[in-house]
């Protein structure tokens, strides 16, 4: 009987897209600060495109994110066997 895992891969694949789920929100947090600094000197339209920067690159985090939870899951789940 063969046990097929690959939980050492899956650790570090989820590993990784935490990391660069964390690298995505504090980017986050610094274009939001820019986009209100822009605000703050009548930049409207760069304060739009700041945000909507933003908002791509929050989504993006949340789906590495889930992404990573499924692999976590993976690793969970009992090794199949063939």
């Amino acid at each position: 009987m063969i046990q097929v895992r690959h939980q050492p891969e899956f650790l570090a694949h989820a590993d990784a897209l935490e990391c660069w789920a964390r690298a995505r929100e504090r980017a986050v947090l610094v274009l939001e600060c820019e986009a209100e600094h822009a605000l703050r000197w009548g930049l409207v339209d760069q304060a739009l495109r700041l945000r909507s920067a933003a908002s791509h690159l929050r989504q993006a985090a949340l789906e590495e994110r889930r992404r990573a939870a499924q692999l976590l899951e993976a690793t969970a789940a009992p090794a199949h066997s063939a």
